[in-house]
């Protein structure tokens, strides 16, 4: 029998980026490949994997998605099995998210299940996106496809709980990159500058405005704005040339957050400057099919502890299956004191 706590330690140390997960890939395969049975067929799609198996009945086919990726963050946890890529670290679960899928795969090995799965160990799910490329370059692989299911980890919810949603799971995202640029100019002649430290000011504390005002009827109006990282400033006695900044956008409809960069927009033509307003990669929301949800929590009620958790503005690109397929994602609990 696998010991799956060290098979998890060992992806929680070889953390990597968005389609760079090369390591990554190996080992995944390298666990794959043991006693491989005549029913399930690998295929590989860049640094990800797809697992094919076929079921004794193949009435329907079921998909699950673990993500394979880490984040660029420097792991402090000083755990004997910290990351050993010194700038990368699991740090949203991935690790544990592999790990369950090789588990699914093994159990599959030991007993062939009667429908169809496909298990996808995706890459990129933190950028650029690994799902909604998927699905553009293998678009028939979803086509009989009965529902795809997918977790992801929670630390803040108690070890071995479930959590669900019956139709709100994670908002949609959508990132922005601003640049305004200006002549400038000297501290001490004000009147002959262009202050763009005054106009940027007053974009934030609209938004910030905003955010304390608005009163929402329903999850689907609510839109959050944030403007994160803020590059200005040369020097202490001059108005700056240029101010760029990267923000995010989050909400259940997109539409809303179109009409927020309609008005950045317009915001930034009223102040006559120069400037230039960018789009980066968006993310579908996740919204899990309510027939899934609660036939899968009706089927576990007895064996498993759950609770209903509100709908969350993080981010997730599982929501791009949902284009496809009837979807459902759950949390996992795995609180812990370490």
């Amino acid at each position: 029998m696998k010991n799956w706590k060290e098979i998890r330690k060992k992806f929680h140390r070889i953390p990597e980026k968005g389609f760079q997960e090369f390591e990554t890939q190996k080992l995944i395969l390298s666990y794959l490949n043991q006693d491989l049975k005549e029913y399930i067929k690998i295929e590989t799609w860049y640094t990800g994997v797809i697992v094919h198996i076929k079921g004794k009945e193949g009435k329907r086919k079921i998909g699950f998605r673990c993500d394979i990726d880490g984040l660029p963050i420097i792991e402090k946890t000083e755990l004997p099995y910290s990351s050993e890529n010194l700038e990368m670290m699991h740090a949203c679960g991935h690790d544990f998210h592999i790990t369950f899928g090789l588990m699914l795969v093994e159990k599959m090995k030991n007993k062939q299940p009667f429908d169809d799965y496909v298990v996808l160990f995706q890459p990129a799910e933190e950028g650029p996106g690994g799902a909604q490329i998927l699905i553009e370059e293998k678009p028939n692989l979803f086509d009989d496809i009965d529902h795809f299911f997918a977790f992801h980890i929670d630390p803040t919810l108690e070890t071995g709980v479930i959590g669900y949603n019956d139709a709100h799971m994670f908002s949609g995202t959508q990132e922005i990159d601003i640049k305004m640029t200006s002549k400038g100019g000297h501290a001490a002649y004000p009147n002959e500058a262009q202050d763009l430290t005054e106009i940027f000011s007053a974009l934030y504390l609209k938004n910030a405005e905003n955010k304390k005002m608005n009163e929402f009827k329903n999850l689907n109006d609510k839109t959050i704005v944030h403007l994160g990282k803020i590059n200005i400033g040369e020097a202490r006695n001059v108005f700056p040339t240029k101010i760029e900044i990267n923000g995010t956008i989050r909400s259940y409809r997109k539409e809303n957050m179109e009409n927020e960069i309609i008005c950045i927009e317009n915001f930034l033509m009223s102040h006559k400057i120069e400037y230039s307003l960018k789009k980066g990669p968006y993310y579908h929301p996740v919204i899990n099919n309510k027939d899934k949800v609660h036939k899968f929590i009706e089927i576990i009620k007895n064996e498993v502890k759950t609770k209903k958790i509100e709908a969350r503005f993080t981010g997730e690109d599982f929501g791009f299956y949902g284009l496809k397929c009837k979807t459902f994602m759950c949390w996992i609990g795995a609180e812990s004191h370490y």
